[in-house]
């Protein structure tokens, strides 16, 4: 029997649990994920890591070994940092420019540079179409660390980004979220008129998602 749906309305559908688990999201015809980077990420203070599975890229690399299985030659993204090992085969490496005007990122204070990008890395074909070519770096204007605090999650990415990335995949697509987070891919497909398809692991944002997908266009976060 196949499991019940966390949350669904006419575009989203979101399960709760591990990707590792569920196979419904490889159905789906683009991957657009944050998955765990790996790097135990704490925040600023430091202490409990805030995201499950966060200690090594297994999950990461398993979940994509499972796509590339179902789905080879299909478009697919995903977030990621230089700080870990980059997955293998990837066809193209977009920087998100997150500085926002408001300077560097944390870090060693030490240092003379701080880090202010994270990597977008893309495998199979993102067709053109009716889309004028953009460059590799995409620039955001919100704070990461103000959308953060007003969301409720570590790590959210802005819906403008996650709705410009989702644009430039196939027309009309069904859009995969294995680490689905904070939601935002899946509330950019839904602002989009998407089929998207999300998995989470942790309950809490399982319940943050479903709260961001029931307000609709009045999730207001940039």
């Amino acid at each position: 029997m196949a499991p019940a749906p966390y949350y669904s309305d006419e575009y989203v559908t979101l399960f709760y649990g591990s990707c590792l688990d569920h196979d419904e999201w490889l159905g789906a015809d683009v991957l657009v994920t944050d998955p765990p980077y790996g790097m135990s990420y704490t925040g600023r203070g430091g202490g409990k890591t805030l995201i499950v599975g966060d200690d090594t890229t297994e999950i990461r690399d398993k979940a994509f070994q499972r796509w590339q299985e179902h789905n080879p030659d299909a478009p697919a993204l995903m977030f990621g940092t230089w700080r870990v090992p980059r997955p293998p085969n990837i066809k193209l490496v977009l920087v998100w420019d997150k500085t926002d005007g408001s300077g560097p990122g944390m870090g060693d204070l030490s240092c003379a540079f701080g880090s202010s990008h994270e990597e977008i890395y893309l495998w199979g074909k993102w067709p053109r179409g009716t889309h004028k070519r953009i460059g590799s770096v995409l620039r955001t204007n919100v704070s990461p660390s103000a959308l953060s605090r007003k969301i409720g999650h570590p790590t959210p990415k802005p819906i403008g980004l996650m709705e410009l990335l989702i644009q430039r995949s196939i027309p009309g697509a069904t859009i995969a979220d294995p680490f689905a987070g904070s939601g935002s891919t899946l509330v950019a497909a839904q602002n989009l008129g998407r089929k998207a398809i999300g998995v989470e692991l942790d309950e809490r944002y399982c319940e943050l998602i479903a709260n961001r997908l029931d307000r609709g266009i009045l999730d207001q976060a940039a």
